[in-house]
Order: C-alpha cells, then sequence, then structure tokens
C-alpha cells in the first residue's frame, strides 16, 4: 500500500520500489503456481476442460467494481461471486439472470 500510494516516500523507508515490485510479483505468482498445483492434485490430473475461461474475468469485474485498490474490495467481490450461486437457488427461474446484475452494479459501494 505504501508504494503505491508514495513511491517517494516508500524509498525514505530505505526500501527500494523496484525491488519490492519485482519480489511482490514474484511471491504472486508463486503463490498462483502453488495453487495450481494443489489444484491439479486434488483432481489427480487437470486439462483444458477443467478450468472455465470467463469465470476468472466475472471476478476481475466484481474486483474492478468493488475497488481493485483495496483489500476489502477484493474480499467483498469474491463474497459477492460465492453467495450469488447460493441467492439463484432461492429465486424464481425467470429473475435468477438478474443476480448477476444485482450483484456487481446494485451493490456497488458509493466513494
Amino acid at each position: 500500500m505504501a508504494l503505491n500510494d508514495s513511491p517517494a516516500a516508500f524509498a525514505t523507508l530505505g526500501m527500494s520500489p523496484a525491488t519490492t515490485k519485482v519480489v511482490v510479483f514474484a511471491v504472486s505468482a508463486g503463490m498462483a503456481g502453488l495453487g495450481g498445483v494443489l489444484y491439479a492434485g486434488q483432481q489427480g490430473g487437470i486439462g483444458a476442460s477443467d478450468v472455465q475461461l470467463f469465470s476468472s474475468l466475472t471476478l476481475l469485474l466484481l474486483v474492478s467494481v468493488w475497488g481493485i485498490r483495496t483489500a476489502s474490495g477484493a474480499l467483498a467481490a469474491g463474497l459477492g461471486l460465492s453467495i450469488t450461486p447460493l441467492i439463484e437457488t432461492h429465486l424464481p427461474s425467470n429473475l435468477s439472470n438478474l443476480t448477476g446484475g444485482i450483484s456487481v452494479f446494485g451493490s456497488a459501494p458509493i466513494r
């Protein structure tokens, strides 16, 4: 957060902004790789048909609407994405298509 808000102030802490960005990128890539390994181990193998193409785009849209610069925005987007299917099971079939729009645009935080 400090690096994103003010790189000059971050540099006054004695840390290199460029090195920190590379380390954060490497750690996030390692976490993504570990997640893939754990998922493949749980499934016993993984192929192209096991991964849904557009599910990550929905999460990206929700995170963008809720606030991409805050951890609470990412948390709210993840919770919204996981709760929406539960809400759809309790709605009539003609209203179930509306829950995606309501979760993205109807409950966006006021800034």
